[in-house]
């Protein structure tokens, strides 16, 4: 059986991490508010609009997951 000496709960809070991921967010957001509410394609090769949306979901479930993710150090 081992003694827990010390333990430590630590929370990701560098804002400018923060930052770095919500800018591909930030493009994402108007390319798809570009081609579904005003239809206007966003470059040669587009993104049909199901996978678009498909994509921004993961993309927020990822950030939302590594931001409330907690650190569990002993």
């Amino acid at each position: 059986m081992s003694i827990i000496l010390f333990e430590e709960k630590q929370r990701f809070n560098a804002w400018w991490l923060v930052l770095i991921l919500l800018i591909p967010f930030g493009v994402m957001l108007y390319i798809a508010t570009s081609q579904l509410l005003f239809h206007v394609a966003f470059g040669d090769q587009i993104i049909n609009d199901g996978a678009l949306l498909i994509f921004m979901g993961f993309y927020l479930i990822f950030f939302f997951f590594f931001s409330t993710f907690n650190w569990l150090l002993r």
